[in-house]
């Protein structure tokens, strides 16, 4: 667990020893734990209370009651991150749904266009317009 930065001053006079930051802070104040400055990964800080006990974007309550990567599918067009934040798929790819930013799972236009090597190209008997 990481520990706050204490402060000579605040050391020698008034706290001898290092005390946790509050649950899932990374960083917090010298002079009062509940302050913190950085969230642990996944997590927020609540607007009610200031303490980082709520999940951030891409991360939902597992099991175990911690913050972990939201593993649900995202919209139509977007790919889920490896830090699982769901991003737009490239719309010069034009795909309907894509696993990166680069490649293709299927395209928009299923009738005319089949993904080759991860793009979407006509159908044989079909031509590019654009």
């Amino acid at each position: 667990m990481d520990y706050e930065d204490i402060s000579t001053q605040w050391y020698e006079y008034t706290n001898p020893y290092c005390k946790d930051c509050s649950r899932n802070c990374l960083r917090c104040s010298n002079e009062d734990v509940e302050i913190c400055y950085e969230c642990a990964t996944g997590y927020d800080q609540s607007a009610a209370n200031g303490l980082c006990d709520i999940c951030a974007d891409g991360y939902i309550f597992n099991s175990q009651g911690k913050c972990a990567v939201d593993t649900s599918k995202c919209e139509p067009g977007w790919y889920r991150t490896t830090t699982g934040i769901c991003e737009v798929c490239n719309p010069k790819l034009r795909c309907s749904t894509c696993s990166n930013n680069h490649s293709c799972d299927e395209c928009r236009n299923h009738d005319s266009e089949e993904v080759e090597d991860g793009f979407c190209v006509c159908k044989k008997g079909f031509y590019q317009t654009d």
